[in-house]
Order: structure tokens, then C-alpha cells, then sequence
């Protein structure tokens, strides 16, 4: 089991994927990474003003993001002048991720 805060504030407990299934969808979405970063939407940039006045980020920061896939989420993050360490277990959205965020 893992546990996740729900929006009224208390823990609920809700079943992990078994670990065969969980590294098939991970090894699904790395030989889709193009199409992935082709067609999923990207994210409102209201999005990341919120979370960045929420953390009390300020330009110039360093965060690590874990599971990065192509870079969706650490772009906006690049340009607002953060410093990021990106991890990404797969090595065809690693490298997606890389070509992304080539000129940050």
C-alpha cells in the first residue's frame, strides 16, 4: 500500500501496481517518448506560478525532479531560472528530455 494526502488533509491508503506491471508501463511510455511529448498537452503556466509562490522558490534555485519523462514540466521550470537536476529511468525519454531542455 501506499498513501497519498487526500484534499480534506487525511491519509488514504490506496493498493500499489505489482512490480511486473509497473515496469511494463514504464518501458511503455519510454519506446513512446516522442509521441508523448508530441501530443501531451502542456501544462498551464498558471500552474507552476502557483507551485513556485506556494515552495517560495526564487530564480536561480536548485530543485531535482524525479521522473522527468521528456521535460514537460521542467521547461516551464527552466525558464523561470531555476537550476534542475532531472532523473529519468528511461533512456528514449531521457533523451527526449535532453533534446527539450537543450538550451537551458
Amino acid at each position: 500500500m501506499t498513501t497519498h494526502l487526500v484534499q480534506d488533509h487525511r491519509w488514504h491508503t490506496c493498493p500499489v501496481r505489482p512490480d511486473d506491471e509497473r515496469e511494463r508501463l514504464r518501458h511503455t511510455f519510454n519506446r513512446a517518448a516522442e509521441i508523448y511529448d508530441r501530443v501531451r498537452p502542456d501544462y498551464p503556466e498558471a500552474l507552476f506560478d502557483e507551485l513556485v509562490a506556494l515552495a517560495g522558490l526564487a530564480p536561480g534555485d536548485h530543485l531535482v525532479e524525479v521522473g522527468c519523462a521528456t521535460g514537460k514540466a521542467t521547461r516551464p521550470l527552466a525558464r523561470r531560472g531555476f537550476r534542475i537536476t532531472c532523473v529519468e529511468l528511461g533512456a528514449e525519454l531521457a533523451a527526449a528530455a535532453r533534446r527539450n531542455l537543450a538550451g537551458f
